[in-house]
């Protein structure tokens, strides 16, 4: 990174170049052994599903609800390039008034693989895409190794078809760089009134994000690479899906899917953030701040299976469109999120005393799960779920029925939070207000109280109904006719459990024409607020002075000094006989005592 800094006037400017270079390598089997899930659907009485069904009792029987393994190991070898130049001019336009101007071009290209080991579902063209070009190079694949390409294709023959990335024009990265990163930025500093007692400030910028991680791993355990198989249980038939044969047809002809990588014609995710605040000295110690934060997060990335099951009965697998293979999957820059904020702090600085409190009420809320780096809930329904429909040539809009019918609440929406840290020094002891020597500093001088209080709102909790009743087209819910965040708030029963109802069972919906959603369950992606946190940290230090440049400090230290019970999230499984109750909860009091010696 260079950077040539030139001041002229009032302006000091600034302009420079990053250039960064990063490998990924590994090598992982990933579920080697296999995943098993079960949910309780072989023991549910069918006349009273409602708590009803032990998932134990079915793992006792033998009857998994589904099972996946993935037969093949991920041999990783990504190199990736970010490159970046920046202009940025800190222009002094009066004395009190200083406005910042910048802006970045951040050229990132897509990662590549350096032995071509990678591929990708292309929807359009209906084939899986090789980085590969030579057919006659020896693959790395699992019971493949250093055999040809040619030979691993032909076992593959009527699942996936397969082309080069020469013979369909995928560039080596098998997606296109998107070139037209470029990030402004602006800000403005105000000292109001000539003096430095009341400040206003305010500032926007575009950043543009990296997609990296896991998107850039899954990439090299695609088809042909390892073979992906899942398996659901049918519940309306015999149970064929046991614990002896959990992988009906583990070999080529088991249904594989292929789930990673990203479309073609991509465009990078970014978020614009934004703020302005008002800062106001009170008195000489104490400051107080108010602001206002914002941010838009567009194109985030998030999966959307192009093979998906239409709603029905029977076989999930043999409603796909392609029954022959499993899901089919890119990721895909549909993702939004938005997030607003009051923020307050209040500062006091004092010789023998430090308080800093921070109030935080925020709103945070996502199409589409507000995309894989931010962990959210996905896409609630399949793309097929309401019917086959084509792939989209452009970006889709955060209206678009697919994305909105789910917006909601995202994980990190916490509406409430409050944070005090203070450090206070009793004014006892020698050099202190108090000034104390002899056995009576030894005493009551050199004692130092610290500590960190926090208040902090629940956070919002995804419902599920516990069973699939859509067909394998969706996640499906319950029906939510009240509030349930009136409940007792207690272990038992943490929210109102009465306010929801189960859905109309798919068969009915089928048999009668009825609307999909009407089996999917009206209940919102997060409709549920989980407990919140109070928590006290506390520590208390004596403080002995040895000689003039070296003291020992006596610590104690206390986590969740006062014992508070910070319950965890409860039951959010409609079905599930625990619906509603609590079953743990965050660590008791913890304390430790140390010594510190400095000098």
């Amino acid at each position: 990174m260079d950077t040539l800094a030139i001041t002229k006037g009032s302006h000091n400017i600034k302009v420079g170049a990053d250039f960064r270079r990063s490998q990924q390598n590994g090598i992982q089997f990933p579920g080697a052994r296999g995943v098993y899930s079960h949910d309780g659907r072989n023991t549910r009485d069918p006349l009273s599903p409602v708590n009803t069904g032990q998932p134990f009792a079915d793992f006792l029987l033998g009857f998994p609800s589904s099972t996946s393994v993935i037969l093949g190991k991920t041999d990783n070898d990504m190199r990736m390039l970010n490159a970046g130049f920046f202009f940025q001019d800190d222009w002094h336009i009066h004395p009190t008034v200083t406005l910042n101007l910048g802006v970045r071009y951040n050229y990132m290209p897509q990662p590549i693989s350096s032995r071509d080991r990678i591929s990708v579902w292309s929807e359009p063209n209906q084939v899986i895409v090789l980085a590969q070009n030579d057919l006659n190079a020896p693959t790395g694949a699992a019971g493949f190794e250093g055999r040809p390409y040619r030979e691993l294709l032909e076992a593959w023959k009527g699942i996936y078809n397969f082309k080069t990335r020469n013979e369909v024009g995928y560039p080596r990265a098998l997606t296109r760089n998107d070139n037209n990163n470029i990030e402004p930025r602006l800000g403005i500093a105000w000292r109001m009134f000539g003096s430095n007692d009341t400040v206003l400030r305010a500032g926007y910028g575009r950043f543009y994000e990296i997609v990296a991680g896991n998107v850039m791993w899954n990439q090299s355990s695609n088809t042909p690479f390892s073979r992906n198989l899942a398996f659901t249980a049918d519940l309306n038939a015999v149970p064929v899906l046991t614990l002896q044969t959990p992988f009906p047809g583990t070999g080529i002809q088991g249904a594989p899917g292929i789930g990673a990588g990203i479309i073609l014609d991509t465009r990078d995710p970014y978020q614009d953030n934004w703020n302005i605040s008002l800062q106001r000295r009170l008195i000489s110690s104490t400051s107080l701040e108010v602001g206002y934060v914002g941010s838009r997060g567009v194109g985030q990335m998030t999966g959307a299976d192009f093979n998906s099951p239409l709603p029905g009965l029977g076989s999930n697998q043999l409603r796909r469109p392609h029954p022959e293979r499993g899901g089919s999957s890119n990721n895909v820059p549909w993702g939004y999120r938005w997030y607003d904020s009051m923020q307050v702090k209040l500062e006091t600085r004092t010789q023998t005393l430090n308080i800093l409190g921070s109030y935080t009420w925020a709103n945070s809320r996502t199409v589409g799960g507000g995309g894989i780096n931010e962990n959210g809930a996905g896409v609630r329904f399949g793309w097929n779920a309401f019917g086959l429909r084509p792939f989209p040539t452009n970006q889709i809009s955060s209206d678009d029925r697919y994305l909105a019918l789910d917006k909601g609440p995202s994980v990190i929406d916490i509406r409430h939070r409050l944070s005090v840290s203070y450090v206070w020094e009793l004014p006892f002891g020698q050099g202190r207000r108090f000034n104390l020597a002899g056995p009576a500093d030894w005493v009551l001088g050199g004692w130092e109280l610290t500590g960190i209080t926090t208040f902090e709102a629940g956070v919002p909790l995804a419902v599920s109904l516990g069973t699939d009743n859509l067909g394998g087209a969706g996640a499906s819910r319950p029906n939510l006719t009240g509030d349930p965040n009136k409940g007792p708030k207690t272990p038992l029963k943490w929210f109102d459990t009465t306010v929801f109802s189960a859905p109309v069972p798919i068969s009915q919906v089928i048999a009668n024409k009825l609307d999909l959603l009407l089996a999917a369950g009206n209940a919102g992606r997060a409709p549920i607020r989980g407990p919140g946190i109070q928590n006290w940290d506390l520590g208390i230090f004596k403080n002995f002075r040895i000689t003039e440049h070296s003291r020992l400090q006596f610590r104690a230290e206390m986590f969740n000094a006062f014992n508070n019970v910070n319950f965890g999230n409860p039951d959010t499984t409609f079905l599930s006989p625990n619906f509603g109750r609590i079953f743990s909860a965050a660590t008791a009091r913890q304390i430790q005592f140390g010594l510190k010696f400095n000098f």
